[in-house]
């Protein structure tokens, strides 16, 4: 009963004051993130409407760092069946905070409502607390990825804190390193390539700790194809060489391979030999084969590789393709005849791109400058494809050559802006002479 204010709007204002002055005195006491936890908005949204974000910015008002509010969907044992969407929920991106903190799970949260929050990190609950069952990485995973449609990325928590803290013992589990996998694989597909490689090289941690040399050499592989420098690749030879499944080991050797061919060509030329003794016919070998030969400056007889790889899932055909259409365009620029059709390599081009269902930021980057060299195509053709190319920001060396490309195509200002933001990829990956060669052209 409100005897002293007089208004809803008056009392809730003074509530804001003193939230506020509460949580000055966190932030005076060393608080790093300030969360205000909201139960009324969900249930009174005409009031919310009238009253809510002037009430989170009041409480809000002078406070730096991180802020997030939490807006509540009432406490999964006494609310059983929660409606599948908040009754206020996008007007919240006006307001002071500068992420918003949902519950997605146990009311089925239709995620394309996060695109009405545009300016906001999403704290997005993914775990269903309506239910006893302990849910796997899986499904976890899956409602991950739902948040995508949000323009900016999902602000997850680091999942693996407990287990590299001093304290305890990390946590080895299979689920464990089936969830790094997991969201390994969502980074990528967001183009969140750090983020996807931190994960990779975690889960192959836990492998090592495990004692499963053949985890650890499938992580780290799979790391390497996203950029990731191969560190020792005689022992990572000899843990292959371990595996007992003769399809899983041809395939870490191919990734090791194709790992090494630019640091340590003789390495990589070595194991090649050894594939082709060991599997001789093998259409992945063979294609190996076959660039290697035009390494070399040879002319390699291309039609002899099927067009389709046979037992090839999903996204190894699509890649199978691609490696195709890379290697026929080297061909042709070098026998200056015989380009393929710049229609089909611009349909498997986004079969692997940025909207796809497979992203592969490296061989879509690799396909792309082959396509450029086409002398077929126009000046807006090229920079079309490689905007596209340098928005998936594929690893080194391709980067570099996408960059250099692109801002060769443009003038002044858009060219000077590729070229800083290609700098800072150089430093920020210890190369210090190609950072110099974007400040010589800067300077151009």
């Amino acid at each position: 009963l409100d005897e002293h204010y007089g208004s809803q709007e008056a009392l809730i204002a003074a509530y804001a004051t003193v939230v506020n002055e509460e949580v000055r005195e966190l932030k005076d006491a060393g608080a790093d993130v300030i969360q205000i936890d909201e139960p009324y908005m969900q249930a009174n949204p005409k009031e919310a409407d009238r009253y809510g974000i002037a009430a989170i910015d009041q409480a809000l008002d002078g406070i730096e760092g991180a802020t997030i509010v939490h807006l509540c969907f009432g406490y999964a044992y006494v609310v059983k069946d929660k409606p599948s969407g908040y009754s206020f929920l996008p007007q919240l991106d006006k307001c002071r905070a500068g992420a918003i903190s949902i519950e997605a799970a146990q009311p089925r949260l239709d995620p394309v409502i996060l695109e009405q929050l545009p300016s906001k990190q999403i704290l997005y609950g993914v775990i269903d607390l309506g239910t006893n069952e302990v849910e796997t990485p899986e499904r976890i995973a899956d409602r991950l990825r739902g948040a995508e449609v949000h323009d900016g990325m999902p602000l997850l928590e680091d999942l693996t804190g407990a287990a590299d803290a001093d304290e305890g013992e990390p946590d080895l589990s299979a689920e464990a390193i089936g969830l790094h996998l997991e969201l390994a694989e969502m980074r990528r597909r967001q183009g969140d390539l750090p983020s996807a490689l931190d994960h990779l090289e975690r889960a192959a941690g836990l492998h090592r700790q495990r004692g499963n040399p053949a985890g650890e050499v499938r992580c780290l592989l799979a790391a390497s194809s996203l950029g990731a420098p191969v560190e020792d690749a005689t022992r990572l030879r000899a843990q292959i060489d371990a595996i007992v499944d003769v399809v899983a080991r041809l395939e870490a050797n191919l990734m090791l391979h194709d790992a090494v061919l630019a640091g340590f060509p003789e390495q990589a030329a070595e194991l090649l030999a050894h594939l082709e003794e060991s599997h001789p016919g093998h259409p992945e070998v063979a294609l190996r084969l076959a660039e290697a030969t035009i390494r070399r400056g040879g002319i390699p007889e291309l039609s002899a590789l099927p067009a389709e790889l046979p037992g090839g899932y999903e996204i190894r055909g699509l890649l199978w393709r691609a490696n195709l259409l890379r290697l026929a365009s080297k061909v042709a620029a070098m026998t200056g005849d015989g380009w393929p059709d710049p229609v089909e390599v611009r349909d498997v081009l986004a079969l692997i791109g940025p909207a796809a269902e497979h992203p592969h930021a490296l061989v879509h980057g690799e396909l792309t400058l082959e396509l450029v060299r086409n002398p077929n195509l126009g000046v807006d053709e090229r920079a079309a494809a490689l905007e596209s190319a340098w928005s998936m920001q594929p690893p080194f060396p391709t980067l570099g050559h996408v960059g250099f490309q692109l801002a060769g195509l443009y003038e002044s200002d858009r060219r000077k802006a590729v070229l800083e933001q290609l700098q800072q990829r150089f430093l920020a990956s210890g190369d210090e002479v190609g950072a110099e060669v974007c400040q010589a052209r800067m300077a151009e």
